[in-house]
Formats: C-alpha cells, structure tokens, sequence
C-alpha cells in the first residue's frame, strides 16, 4: 500500500507514450528545427529535381530506358510530370488535350504514364495523411516541396535575365544566339547541392547532354572559344535578384541598325 493502492509494476510503454505526449513540440526549439528541415531538404530536393532534368535531356545515362524510369519517379515525386517536360518547349504548343493532333501515338501513351505517376504520388501522400496527419505531411513534404519551386523559378529567373542579355524576335533570332542568351550564376555552397546547373547554365544551354559532374570542365574549355560571349556574374544571389527584378522591367528595341534585338529596360 505504499504506492497509495498501486500494487502492479507500472507499464513502461504506456509511461513512455505519455511522456511523448508531454513533448513540447510546439515550443520555439522545435519550430526552428522544422523550419531548418524545411529549408536544407528543399535545397536538397532541388538537386533530385536536375537530377531528373538532366533525364529529359538523356544527360544521366546512355540508356534512355533508365533516363525515362529515373526522370519519372524524380518528376514524379516532386509533382512534375516527366514526360511533358521532357519533350521540346515548342511555341504556341502550350495545352492539356492528349488527344491534339500534335501528339503522337507514343506520346500520348506518355501522356498518360505522367499522369497516372503523378496521381500514385498524391494516393501515397493521402496515405500518409491518414498514418500521420495533415500537418505533419506538410512539414515533412509540404515545405520543402514549396522551397523546390521556389528555387526554381528563382534559378530560371537570374540564369535567363540580366541587363547584358538579349533578347532577339524572328528576324535575327538563330539558336545559338538563343543558347547564348543566359549567364552563369554562383549560388555558392547551393553551387553542389544543385549540381552546377547554376554556374554551368551557359554550356547546359548549348551541350545539353553533357551531365553535370562534366559541366564546370566543359565550361572551361568552353570560355576561350566563346569569348565575350561567355557571360558570368559572380553578384551575390539576394543583391542579383533585387537588381535584376527592379532593372529587367521591359525589353526595349536596340538603338542601332539592328532592329531585331531588344534588351532589358526599367524606365518609360
């Protein structure tokens, strides 16, 4: 009786559920720490996302059945369908209809393997919610989903517009000229952990199927044929973004006699 009445040996796993109960998640310690997670496993995901770009370019292999298997469940996993993604950005081809007659018979079929891949991942993920919970997808891949996108759009932004990039319409637009219209960025230590997409862009643009781990020696041996032609800029990334989003307004026709180039502007 001197456990006030309790004569059975407490139950450890019970004690140690209440105690996890007890956890103070929700405290600062613990919100900073999911929000470091959300920020490193985004930067990470943002490496598997050109991992699986380099796939649409049959860049990782030189077998294009596991270009194809490693693209899609890359892709796929990041809500990117990989086969659209993986067949040329053509003008004025932008639409949803699989059954358009500017899709062949195999691409159609790819259509609908993108599909079905991406509607796996949002099956598993609704799993998951109902194992764990909403908040705890969220964090887990919620967070970091949104930092991908949003390195990616950050990524396309800076490595396409600068105030010495051109821009050309029909008359003088040829593809190297459209090749050459970016310039290479230094992200720093994000440099690794994105594959050098970032400082090796211009020779991305030009030798596509180059992969990543050869894309600084190539650029090397391509700067002296490029000459000022190569573009670089060592800008620190926030400093670059801030200028090129408040100088890049507009894009304005060349001065001189060639009337089929335009570059960026910021005042009317």
């Amino acid at each position: 009786m001197g456990a006030s009445g309790r004569m059975a040996a407490p139950n450890g796993k019970k004690t140690e559920t209440e105690a996890l109960r007890r956890a103070p998640h929700e405290k600062p310690p613990f919100t900073i720490g999911w929000a470091a997670y959300i920020a490193v496993q985004g930067c990470v995901l943002t490496g598997a996302w050109v991992v699986g770009h380099e796939c649409d370019h049959d860049a990782f292999s030189n077998y294009g059945w596991i270009n194809d298997l490693v693209g899609l469940i890359v892709h796929s996993s990041l809500m990117v369908p990989y086969f659209s993604s993986r067949h040329k950005y053509e003008r004025w081809t932008s639409h949803y209809d699989p059954h358009s007659p500017l899709y062949s018979q195999r691409e159609r079929k790819e259509i609908i393997i993108s599909d079905v891949a991406i509607l796996a991942v949002i099956y598993g993920l609704y799993r998951l919610v109902l194992l764990k919970d909403f908040a705890w997808v969220l964090c887990v891949y919620g967070g970091p989903l949104l930092v991908v996108n949003g390195w990616f759009t950050l990524i396309t932004i800076l490595n396409h517009t600068h105030p010495s990039v051109p821009y050309y319409d029909s008359t003088e637009w040829d593809w190297l000229r459209g090749a050459l219209c970016t310039v290479d960025r230094d992200y720093g230590i994000l440099n690794k952990v994105f594959h050098n997409v970032c400082n090796a862009h211009v020779c991305h643009h030009i030798f596509s199927m180059i992969p990543h781990y050869h894309g600084l020696e190539a650029t090397e041996a391509m700067k002296p044929l490029l000459g000022d032609y190569y573009q670089y800029d060592g800008t620190p990334i926030l400093k670059a973004m801030y200028r090129e989003m408040k100088e890049c307004i507009y894009v304005e026709k060349d001065e001189g006699e060639t009337k089929g180039v335009y570059w960026y502007r910021k005042e009317i």
